[in-house]
């Protein structure tokens, strides 16, 4: 049961830095407003 609990918490720890890498990178572009998403090849 702690191992579950233990992969449960770094689950969640992962979760945690993918949501705020992503609140980071929107909030970026919209202070930009996108300049810098034009520059980077599609």
């Amino acid at each position: 049961m702690e191992e579950v609990y233990k992969m449960f918490l770094k689950s969640i720890m992962i979760f945690r830095f993918v949501l705020i890498m992503m609140v980071m990178i929107e909030y970026i572009n919209v202070q930009s407003k996108g300049v810098w998403q034009n520059i980077l090849p599609e």
